[in-house]
């Protein structure tokens, strides 16, 4: 699935999306938005999706149903679930540490 391979592919997000011919520029630029808010989506609604994207909602629900979903809720939900399951770095933290390193290293 196509979410999958975004969440997976680390840092190459954007290809990824460029990859997919199935999608349609709207479609692209709906997906950006997406990934680079990827916290945020969860709680939105495919309305407040649709304006903050400039589209409209239904683009939201048939992009969701291209990536095999019944709807965006269910696409929500399960970018909760890949978030949740993403593995993260080890990061080891010093005692001489400042304050600040210790925050650039756990973000």
């Amino acid at each position: 699935m196509l979410l999958d391979e975004l969440i997976e592919s680390g840092g190459n997000l954007q290809e990824g999306i460029e990859l997919n011919t199935k999608l349609s520029d709207a479609e692209k630029s709906i997906c950006q938005y997406i990934i680079e808010h990827l916290d945020q989506v969860p709680y939105m609604s495919s309305r407040e999706l649709a304006r903050l994207t400039y589209s409209n909602p239904t683009s939201i629900l048939r992009l969701s149903r291209k990536f095999g979903y019944a709807n965006f809720n269910d696409f929500k939900f399960d970018i909760v679930l890949k978030l949740r399951d993403m593995h993260m770095p080890k990061v080891e933290l010093d005692k001489n540490d400042s304050g600040l390193e210790c925050i650039n290293k756990t973000a």
